[in-house]
Parts: structure tokens; C-alpha cells; sequence
């Protein structure tokens, strides 16, 4: 599965945010699945949409009394 058939799984109006490891020490943040669906004609979303997801690791995050979800997307496991 790509990041871009994942993503689309999701309808656009979730609330989930996504942070997907491009590489060590290399992040990119999507605000929400309707961003990224959006905005796929973009070069950035296009370099995203075809790398494979190797890991996918879901969080319940907080912040200023406010609940979202975090996709946590290719985070290395370090053993």
C-alpha cells in the first residue's frame, strides 16, 4: 500500500493529522487526509503519494484541551 491509497481511505473532513518519516532525521506533515487529497497535483504530495507504508503507528494526542489522531507513518523501530 502506497501513503496516497492510505490516505484516500480516509474522507477528507477527518481530523486525523499524519507525520510520515521521508528519511533519517527527514519529516513531512499533513494537517489532515483532505489536505493531502486536496492538494495531490502538488510536487511535494506527488513525491508522498507513491512511497510505500512500511509501518503505520496510530496516536491519541491532546493539546489545549483538543483530541486529534496522529498517524505516525514509516517511524523506524529501533530494537
Amino acid at each position: 500500500m502506497t501513503i496516497c491509497e492510505l490516505l484516500s481511505l480516509f474522507p477528507a473532513d477527518s481530523s486525523v493529522q499524519i507525520n510520515i518519516i521521508t528519511g533519517p532525521g527527514q519529516l513531512s506533515f499533513i494537517s489532515s487526509p483532505g489536505y493531502f487529497q486536496e492538494r495531490r497535483h502538488w510536487k511535494t504530495m506527488q513525491e508522498l503519494r507513491g512511497i510505500p507504508v512500511r509501518s503505520l503507528k496510530v496516536e491519541a494526542e491532546e493539546v489545549d484541551g483538543q483530541h486529534f489522531l496522529l498517524l505516525i507513518i514509516n517511524e523506524e523501530v529501533h530494537s
